[in-house]
């Protein structure tokens, strides 16, 4: 063989093969030289009669042959000769067949089939039956004869006490033994270790021959033992060794590709030169829908692709497998019931013809990708559309991905960006610091980071709430870092101007007027809003005009003369007309501009009510945005709201001082006229008197009733005068002791109060003393001497009521009783009583109401907003 040094020839092997064709003649011979190392000659026979004559003819050192021959079986060829060893290599074998060759002399039996290893075992059984048939049958023969010693065996002997005598081969050095090294040594010394081996010499002694497989030096060595000597005498043990470690773990990692290709999700299949199936695994067969797997053996496997794909296999498959023995790619497979899905498959060319083919289904992998690449596109258009300035840095620093807005707002494309660290794009060295800090913080944190940050940005000040998601692989290790930057600019900048107006708010209420509250407008228009141009225009009713009444100091400077505006006059008498706001973004283009020169270019007017209006204005166009009419529409609500109440406080100041005024006025009036009546009519009672000492007339009696009736109408007409003025101090009062007080001073000795409940109310104490003093005089004077009043607390709203069982009040009379001040009773004499009363009631914002009592006599119920019964139990005290 290349490569083997031998200092002679291998030797000659003469091997006869019997009923076999030529190709397997030739695999026999190829396979025996190939384990042997001999140099082998076939001789080919067909019958036993041409097996006998190559017998005869030529010193053949084997013979391999069939079962079944012409003329006769193979065992048969063991009587043509006695000294050539004989082994069956049976295709068809049996037990029987296997039983029959032993029985006839055959030497060993050899199933067959196309296995490759079915020849090298016959190979390796040829050697060893060679190797047994030249052993030591004459004195005259030695192993030294076996020309061994390059060979991958071993060759020993070892004689009947269990001394080695002989080692020789190429084997011992793969062991690590030298050859000889052995010789002189006790097998159950040196193998004591080794029971097979020590079993396989003593079987050999009883001249029966053993194959062992032995473990040493982690090899797997195959050895064979033979008696040396004739039958009946055994001079010792010839062996030989052979390693088979590597067929062993070649046959071990067949067994498991086996078992892996049986049990593999993937369907694995064998095609012949026909594109034919000869194997397939069960994968294989069910992913076509194919339960039995003989349903395929045989059949092409061009019937599972429709053909438009077959035409895709010829044109580019195909040629490629020619090319360079594989193909790998995607199909569509068709299965039994006509439905197609995706497959992965590999071709693989085979050296003998024919195909290996693998193929996976890859319809849930295809789902799933076509899944993902939906939710990627999605994602991407959320991230491309979003409003917020995204980007992706790699762990280096890198930008991997930014979308249009984080371009928009640094200034740069993508081009520009990516793959570009922040250092390399970026100018401000603020931005680049606030970025690699986000990113850092985060991928420190080890999750999401949120955060507010404020960059200058082309020019100004910016605010942002910018979230940083690190992204990490299973290991741990980051692999990017996303950055998420909403911008909340105007969100701020609308929280200060709110907050800002928030805090104006109580000096607007606190202003003590018009000048105030319109400074403050203007002012908080400058600095909250930031407009320095504003003015705030009053209505002047008198003129019809709205006029200037206060501006700020740049409005000052850029109009020398302030305009007065008249109706129609205007956008500014258009706002004040309608009462809606107007944004003109450019001035210059309205028809209704007061001024068309004017340095103006966009203004915001707001109304203010009936006051007037807001005027803001600026020197840009389009300066005014929604955010301007909204905090401008509440400082407009907020200053009409301040002006409202400066102007209804003004008006009830004046109020009051009228009211002041006529009270003064009304009270010297009746001090007056009650001083001027009463002198006179108190000298003329005097005299009265004094003339009815001397005479007594009728008439002089009638004068005297005159005279103290004028005297109770001047009382009347001071109650009345007073009555209508505030009340004092307000305090709880019990309106049971009131009343009683005010029963002994004005009742008879035939009438009587009954008080029902204990009632107290918030009130002026001598205001209700009036007050009872009147309902009492009433109810006498209308009901009699001897009438009966009852006081009680309301059943069904807060108060107390006073009745009594006079004559009552007609029901038509009772709705306008306290209305109509010119009623009159039957002595045609005006009711100051009720007169009073009413004043009283309205004094503390009581309500009345005239109804009928139990006994159809006169019912007041007064409801009150505090009247309340300390227990609520019914008492009942009579007074007389």
């Amino acid at each position: 063989m290349p490569g083997r040094e031998q200092d002679t020839p291998p030797p000659e092997l003469k091997l006869l093969c019997v009923g076999y064709d030529r190709d397997a003649c030739d695999r026999i011979s190829a396979a025996v030289q190939e384990r042997t190392l001999y140099n082998v000659t076939t001789f080919e026979a067909q019958t036993i009669d041409s097996a006998e004559y190559l017998l005869d003819q030529n010193e053949i050192a084997c013979v391999v042959s069939e079962y079944r021959l012409d003329g006769g079986v193979g065992a048969e060829v063991v009587h043509q000769t006695d000294d050539v060893p004989i082994i069956l290599f049976v295709e068809d074998g049996s037990e029987a067949i296997a039983s029959e060759a032993v029985s006839s002399g055959v030497d060993e039996y050899v199933p067959r089939d196309d296995d490759l290893e079915t020849y090298h075992e016959l190979a390796d059984t040829v050697a060893e039956t060679v190797i047994d048939d030249k052993r030591d049958d004459h004195s005259d023969a030695t192993l030294t004869d076996v020309p061994v010693d390059s060979l991958p065996i071993v060759l020993f002997s070892i004689d009947a006490n269990g001394i080695i005598t002989h080692s020789q081969g190429q084997g011992l050095i793969d062991l690590g033994i030298e050859p000889g090294e052995l010789v002189g040594e006790s097998l159950y010394e040196r193998y004591a270790d080794l029971p097979g081996a020590i079993e396989g010499y003593e079987t050999a002694l009883t001249g029966e021959q053993t194959v062992t497989p032995l473990e040493l030096n982690e090899r797997i060595i195959e050895t064979t033992f033979s008696p040396l000597g004739d039958r009946n005498t055994v001079k010792g043990v010839v062996g030989l060794s052979i390693d088979i470690t590597e067929q062993v773990d070649a046959k071990h990692e067949t067994r498991q590709l086996y078992t892996a290709i049986e049990t593999t999700m993937d369907g694995v299949a064998l095609l012949d030169s026909e594109g034919e199936y000869f194997y397939l695994n069960e994968a294989h067969a069910k992913m076509y829908g194919f339960d039995d797997l003989e349903e395929l053996i045989g059949e092409s496997w061009q019937t599972l692709y429709d053909d438009e794909e077959l035409e895709r296999f010829d044109q580019e498959i195909m040629p490629v497998i020619g090319r360079e023995g594989e193909w790998r790619g995607e199909a569509t497979g068709r299965r039994i019931d006509g439905t197609r899905f995706p497959q992965e498959l590999t071709l693989t060319a085979l050296d003998a013809g024919g195909l290996i083919c693998v193929v996976r289904d890859i319809s849930e992998q295809k789902s799933i990708l076509d899944e993902l690449s939906r939710t990627r596109a999605e994602l991407q258009a959320v991230l491309d559309n979003a409003l917020a300035a995204i980007y992706m840095r790699d762990p280096e620093g890198r930008y991997r991905y930014v979308n249009e807005q984080f371009e928009d707002l640094v200034g740069l494309t993508d081009e520009e960006l990516l793959e570009n660290q922040p250092t390399a794009v970026h100018e401000d060295e603020e931005l680049i610091e606030t970025i690699e800090a986000g990113d850092r913080e985060a991928l420190d944190a080890g999750e999401a980071v949120k955060r507010e940050e404020e960059v200058w940005i082309k020019n100004r000040r910016r605010t942002f709430v910018t979230t940083k998601v690190p992204l990490f692989e299973e290991s741990g290790e980051p692999y990017a870092v996303y950055g998420i930057a909403t911008e909340i600019t105007e969100m701020k900048e609308r929280e200060r101007v709110l907050h800002s107006l928030n805090e104006v708010a109580p000096q607007f209420m606190n202003a003590s007027g018009p000048i105030e509250i319109s400074q403050i407008a203007v002012k908080t228009a400058q600095e909250v809003l930031d407009l320095p141009i504003a003015g705030l225009c009053r209505y002047d009713d008198e003129e019809n005009v709205l006029v200037p009444f206060t501006t700020t100091d740049q409005a000052d400077a850029l109009f020398e003369e302030k305009p007065v505006f008249q109706p129609g006059q205007g956008l500014a008498w258009e706002v004040f007309d309608s009462k809606e706001p107007q944004i003109v973004q450019d001035v210059a283009s309205n028809p209704n501009v007061y001024n068309p020169e004017t340095p103006i270019r966009s203004e915001m007017i707001l109304p203010l009510g009936e006051h007037g209006v807001l005027i803001c204005g600026s020197l840009q166009h389009k300066r005014f945005d929604e955010y301007d009419h909204e905090f401008g529409t509440i400082l407009a609500a907020t200053t009409t709201s301040a002006l409202t109440r400066a102007d209804r406080e003004r008006e009830l100041k004046r109020r009051d001082r009228e009211l002041e005024r006529k009270n003064d006025r009304l009270n010297e009036f009746a001090n007056v006229v009650a001083h001027d009546i009463r002198n006179p009519l108190t000298v003329a009672k005097g005299y009265l008197g004094l003339e009815r000492e001397d005479q007594d007339s009728p008439h002089l009696e009638t004068a005297e009733e005159g005279i103290d009736r004028t005297f109770e109408i001047v009382e009347n007409l001071l109650s009345l005068a007073r009555a209508g003025e505030q009340v004092g101090e307000v305090e709880r009062v019990s309106v049971d002791d009131v009343s009683k007080q005010v029963w002994s001073m004005v009742c008879t000795d035939e009438a009587r109060l009954l008080v029902e409940d204990e009632v107290t109310v918030e009130g002026d104490q001598l205001r209700l003393t009036q007050l009872f003093e009147n309902f009492f005089r009433n109810a006498i004077e209308h009901g009699g001497s001897d009438v009966t009043v009852r006081i009680g607390e309301l059943e069904r709203a807060q108060g107390f009521y006073v009745e009594d069982d006079g004559l009552g009040i007609p029901e038509e009379k009772r709705e306008t009783l306290f209305a109509d001040q010119e009623i009159r009773d039957q002595d045609d004499q005006r009711r100051f009583g009720l007169a009073i009363i009413s004043d009283i009631l309205g004094a503390h914002d009581w309500e009345i109401t005239v109804t009928e009592s139990e006994d159809n006599g006169a019912r007041f119920e007064i409801v009150t907003a505090v009247a309340h019964s300390p227990n609520g139990s019914e008492q009942k005290r009579e007074n007389s």
